[in-house]
């Protein structure tokens, strides 16, 4: 939780949580003070970070990890987090906290999104979470896509030549 007095006007400060772990933000409180004492002004959408110009929460590393989940997603299909995950640590050497903080910013900016979807192994049962880019072309869009070098009809993104499917057996 942070105090912050307003940049311009020292009387005006706000009350602002940034780290949150359990529940959503709730929105910061603004208060006046002055020569007979402090008068609360009550919830503003304004942040501490409006106020100080730059995201606290802001690093390189997650910055890092956010560029690398949304190229791992940028082909349209969808992986489980571990999968993800998996890659940007590879790719950043970052701890799994730092990727969950990408993975949260993306998802309160609807630029990644997720999904139950049922479980092809019977065995496993239930539904497993799928991680994807809203933005991308959709399954449905490109679900039956003509391959005309091959004369083929295949469900799916378009695949080159040659190129094998991805195994999805562990899943």
């Amino acid at each position: 939780m942070f105090v912050k007095a307003h940049p311009e006007d020292s009387s005006r400060h706000i009350i602002d949580v940034v780290k949150h772990n359990y529940v959503s933000k709730p929105k910061a409180w603004e208060f006046i003070t002055s020569d007979k004492g402090l008068t609360w002004d009550g919830e503003t959408d304004e942040t501490y970070e409006d106020w100080e110009g730059i995201d606290v929460r802001d690093s390189e590393a997650r910055n890092d990890c956010e560029v690398n989940i949304l190229d791992f997603i940028s082909d349209g299909q969808e992986y489980p987090w571990s999968d993800i995950e998996q890659h940007v640590i590879e790719e950043t050497g970052s701890s799994s906290r730092t990727i969950i903080r990408a993975r949260t910013k993306l998802k309160e900016e609807d630029k990644i999104d997720k999904r139950k979807v049922a479980r092809k192994d019977r065995k496993q049962g239930g539904s497993k979470t799928v991680w994807f880019d809203p933005n991308a072309q959709s399954y449905e869009e490109s679900a039956l896509v003509w391959d005309s070098s091959e004369k083929v009809q295949t469900y799916g993104r378009s695949k080159e030549k040659g190129e094998e499917e991805p195994d999805v057996s562990g899943w």
